[in-house]
């Protein structure tokens, strides 16, 4: 499959990230590759890319997966918690449909949200009801990124 990929012109780095989110469709994983490597040089695989490293750099610190809405003290937080949710519900469908292109730029759309708990929002809060929540919010908005391609294989 790597080879394969590789022979196909397809960079190092986009093979590993295709593959290592999973095998369930052959055909599916070659057109995912496909649309992985068109994406990568556009300015909003930048910003995919940017979105999930942040995300992920503080969410591998977490432990929780349970995400609570109630713990929110910003707007910041409540805005990427439902705009993760928005993602997740798209790319529900558009994985299973192979709509890779829209699935990532529906990722990368994520950029903005992030950014935004970054700027506005201290993750490692002194409460630790609240620091578990944000990390928690940070690991389910990197799971939404797992639904794609394992962007931590990614070299930008």
């Amino acid at each position: 499959m790597r080879v394969m990929l590789l022979d196909q012109g397809v960079r190092h780095d986009l093979v590993e990230a295709v593959v290592g989110a999973g095998i369930d469709d052959l055909a599916g994983v070659f057109a995912k590759a496909d649309a992985l490597a068109r994406f990568s040089g556009t300015a909003e695989f930048e910003a995919l890319v940017t979105a999930y490293e942040r995300a992920a750099n503080l969410a591998a610190k977490g432990d929780a997966d349970d995400v609570d809405a109630a713990l929110f003290e910003t707007e910041a937080e409540a805005d990427l918690f439902s705009q993760v949710q928005r993602v997740e519900e798209r790319l529900a469908s558009l994985t299973e449909e192979g709509r890779w292109d829209e699935a990532l730029r529906a990722l990368a759309g994520l950029r903005p949200f992030v950014d935004r708990l970054f700027d506005d929002v201290m993750i490692m809060a002194p409460d630790p009801a609240v620091r578990r929540n944000r990390l928690a919010l940070l690991r389910r908005t990197v799971r939404a990124f797992a639904a794609v391609a394992d962007f931590g294989a990614v070299v930008a």
